[in-house]
Protein backbone atom coordinates (compact mmCIF):
# COMPACT_ATOMS: atom_id res chain seq x y z
CA UNK A 1 0.00 0.00 0.00
CA UNK A 2 2.82 2.41 0.88
CA UNK A 3 4.67 1.60 -2.37
CA UNK A 4 1.54 2.48 -4.34
CA UNK A 5 1.32 5.86 -2.56
CA UNK A 6 4.92 6.58 -3.49
CA UNK A 7 4.28 5.58 -7.09
CA UNK A 8 1.25 7.87 -7.24
CA UNK A 9 3.22 10.80 -5.75
CA UNK A 10 6.00 10.15 -8.23
CA UNK A 11 3.70 10.93 -11.13
CA UNK A 12 2.89 14.33 -9.61
CA UNK A 13 6.50 15.55 -9.40
CA UNK A 14 8.66 15.80 -12.51
CA UNK A 15 12.35 14.91 -12.80
CA UNK A 16 12.35 12.21 -10.11
CA UNK A 17 13.21 8.66 -11.16
CA UNK A 18 13.50 5.38 -9.27
CA UNK A 19 16.53 3.24 -10.13
CA UNK A 20 17.32 -0.30 -9.01
CA UNK A 21 20.38 -2.43 -9.62
CA UNK A 22 22.06 -5.34 -7.88
CA UNK A 23 23.99 -2.98 -5.61
CA UNK A 24 21.42 -0.40 -4.50
CA UNK A 25 18.07 1.28 -4.90
CA UNK A 26 17.60 5.04 -5.08
CA UNK A 27 15.48 7.95 -6.20
CA UNK A 28 17.29 10.24 -8.67
CA UNK A 29 16.59 13.93 -9.17
CA UNK A 30 17.73 14.97 -12.65
CA UNK A 31 16.92 18.08 -14.67
CA UNK A 32 18.51 20.94 -16.60
CA UNK A 33 16.97 24.38 -16.06
CA UNK A 34 18.32 27.68 -17.35
CA UNK A 35 21.61 25.97 -18.14
CA UNK A 36 22.03 24.66 -14.57
CA UNK A 37 22.31 20.88 -14.36
CA UNK A 38 21.01 19.06 -11.30
CA UNK A 39 21.77 15.41 -10.52
CA UNK A 40 21.39 13.99 -7.03
CA UNK A 41 20.49 10.54 -5.67
CA UNK A 42 18.59 9.55 -2.54
CA UNK A 43 19.34 5.90 -1.70
CA UNK A 44 16.99 3.66 0.28
CA UNK A 45 16.90 0.07 1.53
CA UNK A 46 13.85 -1.82 0.17
CA UNK A 47 14.06 -4.16 3.14
CA UNK A 48 13.52 -1.38 5.67
CA UNK A 49 9.87 -0.37 6.18
CA UNK A 50 9.08 3.20 5.13
CA UNK A 51 12.68 3.81 3.90
CA UNK A 52 11.62 4.04 0.24
CA UNK A 53 8.86 6.55 1.03
CA UNK A 54 11.15 8.64 3.28
CA UNK A 55 13.83 8.78 0.58
CA UNK A 56 11.24 9.82 -1.97
CA UNK A 57 9.95 12.63 0.24
CA UNK A 58 13.52 13.88 0.72
CA UNK A 59 14.03 13.83 -3.04
CA UNK A 60 10.84 15.79 -3.66
CA UNK A 61 11.74 18.38 -1.05
CA UNK A 62 15.23 18.83 -2.44
CA UNK A 63 13.99 18.95 -6.06
CA UNK A 64 11.45 21.67 -5.23
CA UNK A 65 14.02 23.73 -3.35
CA UNK A 66 16.50 23.45 -6.25
CA UNK A 67 13.85 24.35 -8.80
CA UNK A 68 12.88 27.41 -6.76
CA UNK A 69 16.50 28.50 -6.33
CA UNK A 70 17.37 28.15 -10.02
CA UNK A 71 14.12 29.83 -11.11
CA UNK A 72 14.57 32.92 -8.93
CA UNK A 73 18.35 33.08 -8.38
CA UNK A 74 19.65 31.30 -11.50
CA UNK A 75 21.96 29.29 -9.27
CA UNK A 76 21.91 25.90 -7.58
CA UNK A 77 21.49 25.44 -3.84
CA UNK A 78 24.78 23.55 -3.86
CA UNK A 79 26.49 26.70 -5.09
CA UNK A 80 24.74 29.08 -2.69
CA UNK A 81 25.23 26.82 0.30
CA UNK A 82 29.00 26.65 -0.20
CA UNK A 83 29.76 30.33 -0.81
CA UNK A 84 31.38 32.12 2.14
CA UNK A 85 32.67 35.61 2.85
CA UNK A 86 36.20 34.19 2.70
CA UNK A 87 35.73 33.50 -1.02
CA UNK A 88 34.25 36.93 -1.64
CA UNK A 89 37.05 38.67 0.28
CA UNK A 90 39.71 36.90 -1.76
CA UNK A 91 38.05 37.77 -5.07
CA UNK A 92 37.45 41.38 -3.98
CA UNK A 93 41.10 41.68 -2.93
CA UNK A 94 42.23 40.43 -6.32
CA UNK A 95 39.86 42.39 -8.55
CA UNK A 96 38.81 45.58 -6.73
CA UNK A 97 41.53 46.55 -4.26
CA UNK A 98 44.19 47.18 -6.96
CA UNK A 99 41.89 49.78 -8.59
CA UNK A 100 42.20 52.12 -5.60
CA UNK A 101 44.83 54.72 -4.83
CA UNK A 102 48.18 53.15 -3.83
CA UNK A 103 47.90 54.25 -0.20
CA UNK A 104 44.28 53.13 0.13
CA UNK A 105 44.96 49.85 -1.65
CA UNK A 106 47.85 49.05 0.70
CA UNK A 107 45.74 49.70 3.79
CA UNK A 108 42.80 47.67 2.44
CA UNK A 109 45.06 44.79 1.43
CA UNK A 110 46.56 44.64 4.92
CA UNK A 111 43.10 44.74 6.52
CA UNK A 112 41.70 41.95 4.32
CA UNK A 113 44.77 39.76 4.84
CA UNK A 114 44.44 40.27 8.59
CA UNK A 115 40.79 39.19 8.45
CA UNK A 116 41.61 36.13 6.33
CA UNK A 117 44.41 35.13 8.68
CA UNK A 118 42.54 35.72 11.92
CA UNK A 119 41.97 32.71 14.15
CA UNK A 120 39.29 34.17 16.38
CA UNK A 121 36.09 36.11 15.68
CA UNK A 122 36.58 36.75 11.97
CA UNK A 123 37.14 33.07 11.20
CA UNK A 124 33.71 32.10 12.52
CA UNK A 125 32.12 34.85 10.44
CA UNK A 126 33.90 34.53 7.10
CA UNK A 127 33.64 30.74 6.99
CA UNK A 128 29.90 30.74 7.63
CA UNK A 129 27.84 30.21 4.43
CA UNK A 130 26.45 33.47 3.04
CA UNK A 131 22.92 32.03 3.03
CA UNK A 132 23.15 31.57 6.80
CA UNK A 133 24.45 35.05 7.57
CA UNK A 134 22.16 37.64 9.08
CA UNK A 135 22.28 41.17 10.43
CA UNK A 136 22.83 39.84 13.96
CA UNK A 137 26.21 38.44 12.89
CA UNK A 138 27.51 41.91 12.06
CA UNK A 139 25.93 43.76 14.97
CA UNK A 140 27.56 41.17 17.26
CA UNK A 141 30.86 41.68 15.45
CA UNK A 142 30.71 45.46 16.00
CA UNK A 143 30.22 44.97 19.74
CA UNK A 144 32.93 42.31 19.93
CA UNK A 145 35.56 44.39 18.11
CA UNK A 146 35.06 47.32 20.48
CA UNK A 147 34.85 45.28 23.67
CA UNK A 148 37.42 42.54 23.01
CA UNK A 149 39.07 42.99 19.61
CA UNK A 150 40.63 40.06 17.75
CA UNK A 151 43.88 38.19 17.75
CA UNK A 152 46.16 38.85 14.81
CA UNK A 153 49.27 37.25 13.43
CA UNK A 154 52.41 39.39 13.22
CA UNK A 155 55.98 38.85 12.06
CA UNK A 156 58.08 37.73 15.01
CA UNK A 157 61.58 37.46 13.60
CA UNK A 158 63.89 37.74 10.61
CA UNK A 159 62.97 36.26 7.25
CA UNK A 160 64.90 33.05 6.63
CA UNK A 161 64.76 31.22 3.28
CA UNK A 162 61.89 33.43 2.22
CA UNK A 163 59.79 32.66 5.30
CA UNK A 164 59.13 34.90 8.28
CA UNK A 165 58.31 33.40 11.69
CA UNK A 166 55.03 34.67 13.08
CA UNK A 167 53.20 34.75 16.37
CA UNK A 168 49.69 35.56 17.51
CA UNK A 169 49.32 38.98 19.04
CA UNK A 170 46.78 39.03 21.91
CA UNK A 171 43.45 40.66 21.20
CA UNK A 172 42.80 44.13 22.54
CA UNK A 173 39.73 46.36 22.21
CA UNK A 174 39.49 48.41 19.03
CA UNK A 175 38.53 52.05 18.79
CA UNK A 176 35.10 52.81 17.38
CA UNK A 177 36.70 54.19 14.21
CA UNK A 178 38.74 51.04 13.59
CA UNK A 179 35.77 48.75 14.21
CA UNK A 180 33.64 50.80 11.82
CA UNK A 181 36.30 50.51 9.12
CA UNK A 182 36.10 46.72 9.33
CA UNK A 183 32.31 46.79 9.08
CA UNK A 184 32.56 49.20 6.12
CA UNK A 185 34.90 46.78 4.38
CA UNK A 186 32.42 43.92 4.70
CA UNK A 187 29.67 46.21 3.43
CA UNK A 188 31.77 47.16 0.37
CA UNK A 189 32.41 43.48 -0.37
CA UNK A 190 28.68 42.71 -0.19
CA UNK A 191 27.82 45.62 -2.50
CA UNK A 192 30.48 44.52 -5.00
CA UNK A 193 29.32 40.88 -4.94
CA UNK A 194 25.66 41.78 -5.51
CA UNK A 195 26.66 43.46 -8.79
CA UNK A 196 28.48 40.37 -10.11
CA UNK A 197 26.59 37.96 -12.37
CA UNK A 198 27.84 34.97 -10.38
CA UNK A 199 26.62 36.39 -7.06
CA UNK A 200 23.59 38.52 -7.92
CA UNK A 201 21.43 36.00 -6.07
CA UNK A 202 22.69 37.53 -2.80
CA UNK A 203 19.59 39.38 -1.70
CA UNK A 204 20.83 41.72 1.00
CA UNK A 205 23.90 43.50 2.34
CA UNK A 206 23.79 42.25 5.92
CA UNK A 207 26.82 44.33 6.92
CA UNK A 208 25.11 47.64 6.16
CA UNK A 209 23.81 49.72 9.05
CA UNK A 210 25.97 48.30 11.83
CA UNK A 211 28.39 51.17 12.36
CA UNK A 212 28.89 52.22 15.94
CA UNK A 213 27.79 55.78 16.54
CA UNK A 214 30.71 57.95 17.59
CA UNK A 215 30.27 61.06 19.67
CA UNK A 216 33.41 63.13 19.31
CA UNK A 217 34.44 66.01 21.47
CA UNK A 218 35.79 68.63 19.14
CA UNK A 219 39.43 69.46 19.75
CA UNK A 220 40.47 73.06 20.07
CA UNK A 221 42.15 74.52 17.00
CA UNK A 222 45.66 75.65 18.08
CA UNK A 223 46.36 79.35 17.70
CA UNK A 224 49.19 80.70 15.57
CA UNK A 225 50.96 81.54 18.85
CA UNK A 226 50.61 77.93 20.03
CA UNK A 227 52.18 76.61 16.84
CA UNK A 228 54.97 79.18 16.94
CA UNK A 229 55.80 78.15 20.51
CA UNK A 230 56.00 74.50 19.50
CA UNK A 231 58.07 75.51 16.49
CA UNK A 232 60.53 77.34 18.75
CA UNK A 233 61.10 74.16 20.77
CA UNK A 234 62.25 71.97 17.91
CA UNK A 235 65.81 71.40 16.78
CA UNK A 236 64.65 69.81 13.55
CA UNK A 237 64.95 72.04 10.49
CA UNK A 238 62.64 69.70 8.61
CA UNK A 239 59.91 69.90 11.26
CA UNK A 240 60.29 73.65 11.03
CA UNK A 241 59.69 73.53 7.28
CA UNK A 242 56.85 70.98 7.50
CA UNK A 243 54.97 72.79 10.24
CA UNK A 244 55.24 76.17 8.57
CA UNK A 245 53.98 74.64 5.31
CA UNK A 246 51.17 73.06 7.31
CA UNK A 247 49.72 76.27 8.71
CA UNK A 248 50.66 78.42 5.71
CA UNK A 249 49.10 76.12 3.05
CA UNK A 250 46.72 73.80 4.96
CA UNK A 251 48.32 70.70 3.44
CA UNK A 252 48.17 67.43 5.38
CA UNK A 253 51.28 65.79 6.78
CA UNK A 254 51.30 63.06 4.11
CA UNK A 255 50.91 65.63 1.34
CA UNK A 256 53.72 67.77 2.72
CA UNK A 257 56.08 64.83 3.17
CA UNK A 258 55.57 63.71 -0.44
CA UNK A 259 56.58 67.09 -1.93
CA UNK A 260 59.28 67.17 -4.60
CA UNK A 261 61.18 70.24 -5.70
CA UNK A 262 59.74 70.02 -9.21
CA UNK A 263 56.35 70.72 -7.61
CA UNK A 264 57.54 73.84 -5.78
CA UNK A 265 57.53 77.27 -7.43
CA UNK A 266 59.27 79.98 -5.38
CA UNK A 267 59.35 82.87 -7.85
CA UNK A 268 56.81 84.92 -9.73
CA UNK A 269 56.77 84.06 -13.42
CA UNK A 270 54.43 86.51 -15.14
CA UNK A 271 55.38 85.23 -18.58
CA UNK A 272 53.99 81.78 -17.81
CA UNK A 273 51.30 83.00 -15.45
CA UNK A 274 52.90 81.34 -12.41
CA UNK A 275 52.84 82.49 -8.80
CA UNK A 276 54.78 80.95 -5.90
CA UNK A 277 53.00 77.71 -5.03
CA UNK A 278 53.22 74.03 -4.13
CA UNK A 279 51.48 71.25 -6.01
CA UNK A 280 50.52 67.85 -4.65
CA UNK A 281 48.29 64.92 -5.56
CA UNK A 282 46.38 64.07 -2.42
CA UNK A 283 47.14 61.82 0.54
CA UNK A 284 49.40 59.35 -1.29
CA UNK A 285 51.25 62.06 -3.24
CA UNK A 286 51.38 59.73 -6.24
CA UNK A 287 52.15 61.39 -9.58
CA UNK A 288 51.18 58.15 -11.31
CA UNK A 289 47.62 58.17 -10.06
CA UNK A 290 45.90 59.86 -13.00
CA UNK A 291 42.48 59.66 -11.35
CA UNK A 292 43.57 62.18 -8.72
CA UNK A 293 43.57 65.89 -9.61
CA UNK A 294 46.60 67.85 -8.47
CA UNK A 295 46.00 70.61 -5.93
CA UNK A 296 47.87 73.89 -6.33
CA UNK A 297 48.15 76.11 -3.25
CA UNK A 298 49.79 79.56 -3.23
CA UNK A 299 52.76 80.09 -0.92
CA UNK A 300 52.78 82.86 1.66
CA UNK A 301 55.74 85.20 2.06
CA UNK A 302 56.77 83.34 5.22
CA UNK A 303 56.77 79.97 3.41
CA UNK A 304 58.71 81.41 0.45
CA UNK A 305 61.37 82.91 2.73
CA UNK A 306 61.76 79.65 4.63
CA UNK A 307 62.10 77.48 1.50
CA UNK A 308 64.46 80.02 -0.08
CA UNK A 309 66.96 79.35 2.72
CA UNK A 310 67.62 75.93 1.18
CA UNK A 311 70.60 76.31 -1.15
CA UNK A 312 70.14 75.77 -4.88
CA UNK A 313 72.30 72.64 -5.03
CA UNK A 314 69.94 70.86 -2.62
CA UNK A 315 66.78 71.69 -4.58
CA UNK A 316 66.34 68.35 -6.27
CA UNK A 317 64.36 65.18 -5.61
CA UNK A 318 62.20 65.18 -2.49
CA UNK A 319 62.01 68.23 -0.26
CA UNK A 320 62.35 66.06 2.84
CA UNK A 321 65.43 63.87 2.46
CA UNK A 322 68.16 62.68 4.79
CA UNK A 323 71.15 65.05 4.79
CA UNK A 324 73.56 62.14 5.28
CA UNK A 325 71.84 60.01 2.63
CA UNK A 326 69.95 62.26 0.16
CA UNK A 327 68.44 59.30 -1.69
CA UNK A 328 66.58 58.37 1.50
CA UNK A 329 63.21 60.11 1.99
CA UNK A 330 62.23 61.13 5.53
CA UNK A 331 59.11 59.32 6.74
CA UNK A 332 56.02 61.06 8.05
CA UNK A 333 56.30 59.07 11.29
CA UNK A 334 59.68 60.69 11.96
CA UNK A 335 58.08 64.10 11.58
CA UNK A 336 55.34 63.15 14.05
CA UNK A 337 57.94 62.03 16.59
CA UNK A 338 59.80 65.33 16.24
CA UNK A 339 56.51 67.21 16.72
CA UNK A 340 55.73 65.16 19.85
CA UNK A 341 59.10 66.02 21.38
CA UNK A 342 58.66 69.71 20.61
CA UNK A 343 55.14 69.91 22.05
CA UNK A 344 56.34 68.14 25.21
CA UNK A 345 59.06 70.75 25.68
CA UNK A 346 56.52 73.53 25.07
CA UNK A 347 54.19 72.04 27.68
CA UNK A 348 56.99 72.06 30.28
CA UNK A 349 58.28 75.49 29.35
CA UNK A 350 54.88 77.19 29.55
CA UNK A 351 53.45 74.88 32.27
CA UNK A 352 50.41 74.18 30.09
CA UNK A 353 49.18 70.65 29.38
CA UNK A 354 47.14 71.80 26.38
CA UNK A 355 50.24 71.43 24.21
CA UNK A 356 50.40 67.70 24.93
CA UNK A 357 47.07 67.13 23.17
CA UNK A 358 48.04 69.03 20.04
CA UNK A 359 48.80 67.18 16.81
CA UNK A 360 50.52 68.11 13.56
CA UNK A 361 47.10 68.11 11.83
CA UNK A 362 46.14 71.10 13.99
CA UNK A 363 48.17 73.25 11.59
CA UNK A 364 45.57 72.49 8.92
CA UNK A 365 42.77 73.70 11.19
CA UNK A 366 44.69 76.89 11.93
CA UNK A 367 45.22 77.59 8.21
CA UNK A 368 41.52 77.08 7.44
CA UNK A 369 40.43 79.22 10.41
CA UNK A 370 42.81 82.06 9.51
CA UNK A 371 41.92 81.95 5.81
CA UNK A 372 38.17 81.91 6.46
CA UNK A 373 38.49 85.12 8.50
CA UNK A 374 40.17 87.09 5.73
CA UNK A 375 37.81 89.90 4.83
CA UNK A 376 35.95 89.31 1.58
CA UNK A 377 37.13 85.74 1.01
CA UNK A 378 34.53 83.25 -0.23
CA UNK A 379 33.97 80.05 1.75
CA UNK A 380 34.24 78.23 -1.58
CA UNK A 381 37.74 79.65 -1.99
CA UNK A 382 38.60 78.24 1.44
CA UNK A 383 37.24 74.83 0.36
CA UNK A 384 39.25 74.95 -2.86
CA UNK A 385 42.46 75.75 -0.97
CA UNK A 386 41.90 73.02 1.63
CA UNK A 387 40.71 70.44 -0.89
CA UNK A 388 37.24 69.87 0.60
CA UNK A 389 34.26 69.13 -1.64
CA UNK A 390 31.70 70.45 0.83
CA UNK A 391 31.62 73.05 3.60
CA UNK A 392 30.23 70.64 6.21
CA UNK A 393 33.62 69.22 7.21
CA UNK A 394 35.21 72.66 7.26
CA UNK A 395 32.57 74.05 9.60
CA UNK A 396 32.25 70.93 11.75
CA UNK A 397 35.92 70.06 12.23
CA UNK A 398 38.31 72.79 11.09
CA UNK A 399 36.84 76.24 11.56
CA UNK A 400 37.47 77.11 15.17
CA UNK A 401 37.97 80.83 15.81
CA UNK A 402 38.63 81.95 19.37
CA UNK A 403 36.26 84.38 21.11
CA UNK A 404 38.83 87.13 20.72
CA UNK A 405 39.06 86.51 16.99
CA UNK A 406 35.28 86.68 16.62
CA UNK A 407 35.20 89.92 18.60
CA UNK A 408 37.87 91.39 16.28
CA UNK A 409 35.89 90.33 13.21
CA UNK A 410 32.77 92.06 14.58
CA UNK A 411 34.69 95.22 15.36
CA UNK A 412 34.05 94.96 19.10
CA UNK A 413 37.78 95.13 19.77
CA UNK A 414 40.63 96.26 17.56
CA UNK A 415 42.84 93.69 15.82
CA UNK A 416 46.31 93.51 17.27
Amino acid sequence: MKAKKADKAKKEVKNIFEVHNKYSSAWYVRFNKNGVKVNKSFAFNPNIPNDRQAAYEDAVKWRNAEWESITHKAVSIVTTSQLTLRTLLKEYLESETPKKKPSGAAVEQARINRILDDTDKFKALIDKPIVKLGKDDFSALSRHLISAGVERRVIAGKIVDGEAPTKLKPAKPMSEDTANRHISLFSCVFNWAMKQDAYNWIEKNFAAGHHVKIVRQRKDIPTSEDLDRILAETGSKYLNIALVLGFETGARRGEIMSLEWKDIQLNLDFGNGLIPHIKYWGMDGSHKNLSTTAKIVPLSERAINMLSLIVEKDRWGHLFKDDANPSKVIKGSSMSQAFSRARERAAKKYSDDKYRSMVFHGSRGRFITNTAQIEGISPFTVAALSGHKTLDVIIGHYFGPKTKELAEQMGIIKKE
